[in-house]
This record gives C-alpha cells, structure tokens and sequence, in this order.
C-alpha cells in the first residue's frame, strides 16, 4: 500500500493536474462546452497509452543501449529538476508557445504527459513494479480528465492565482524527488564500482 501511495504522489506532482488547467483553457478558448470535454477525454486517454507503453518498453530500450536503472536516475533526475526549476521560474511559457494543434498535441503529449511523467514512470516501475505503476497512472489520468472537464468551474472557485501558487508547490516537491533521484543513482553507481 506504500508504494501505490508513493507512486501516486510521485505522478500527480509530475502530471501536475491542476497546473494544467489555464492552459487547457486557453487553448480550448472559444470552443463549445461539450467539445472541450471530448478533447479532454481523448488527450487523457492517448497520454495514458502513451505513458504505458513507454514505461513497458524502457526496459528492452535500456538493454539495448546499455544502460542501467542508476544512469537513468542520474540522468531523469537531472531532467526533472531543470524542468521543476524551469516552472518554478517561467510558469506555462513552453506551452503557450505550442498552440498550433490540440488533442494529441499540445493537450495530450507534452501538457499531460511530458518528460517529467515518463522519467518518474519508468523510475516507480524499476521500484514497486509495472501494476502499481500503471493503476497510478491510470488514476492521475482520471483525475487529470476529471479536472480538464471542469476546468472553468475550478478556475472560477480557486482562482488563476491559487492554480499557480500549487502548481509552483509541485514543481519544488518535483525538484525534491528529482535530487533524490539523482543521489541515489550516484550512490547506487559508486557502490557497483567499489564491488
């Protein structure tokens, strides 16, 4: 039950759910009621696939290339904190620059599930395994949707101010994970070279 609580935290700070809606309604400004719900199913639903079968196959792509879980950490680590530092310091720039498509793209694949998912995806299933990894995601992809619908209603009562003030809450609870990721890879790194 721990690792599912783990794993569920460590996606809904990657994913973000809330930060996401002022974006998600500004590109779906001016677009019917019941097409922004369509738009938010779909993108979930493909950022989900998306997310699966990336994690299900970084294992082959690792053996691959060669590379192991610490060189992963050290290097998704590393991501993650530029990318939370770069939220932290210039929220939503990089995706309000991306608003020549929606669904698929920009919606589904960066805002949903970008960089920051995939990393803490494929770190949680090497950690509490491919099931509990998968029903998190799955959740935080629910809720994700859930929130993308009523995203006006939830702007309207929290606030645009409120929205960022958590989403730059996330961001340094990501920024957090992030170097502890990277210290574990350097530790896990320098124990294989003292064996």
């Amino acid at each position: 039950m721990e690792g599912f609580i783990q794993s569920f935290i460590v996606l809904f700070v990657a994913i973000d759910p809330l930060g996401i809606v002022p974006t998600f309604i500004s590109l779906t400004e001016g677009i019917p009621e019941n097409e922004k719900r369509k738009i938010a199913i779909y993108s979930s639903v493909y950022a989900f696939f998306v997310a699966l079968l990336f994690i299900f196959l970084s294992k082959w792509v690792f053996e691959y290339f060669g590379i192991n879980l610490s060189h992963f950490k050290i290097a998704g680590g590393l991501i993650l904190l530029i990318l939370s530092i770069r939220e932290l310091l210039i929220y939503g720039e990089y995706y309000k620059r991306r608003t020549d498509g929606l669904g698929v793209v920009p919606i589904g694949i960066p805002l949903i599930v970008g960089p920051a998912t995939l990393t803490a995806g494929i770190t949680l299933a090497s950690g509490f395994g491919y099931a509990i990894t998968s029903i998190s995601l799955a959740l935080n992809i629910v809720l994700t949707a859930i929130a993308l619908i009523f995203s006006a209603k939830i702007s309207a009562l929290i606030g645009k101010g409120g929205i960022t003030a958590l989403s730059k809450i996330f961001m340094l609870i990501l920024s957090s994970i992030a170097v502890k990721m990277i210290l574990e890879g350097i530790e896990e790194l320098i124990k294989v070279i003292r064996i």
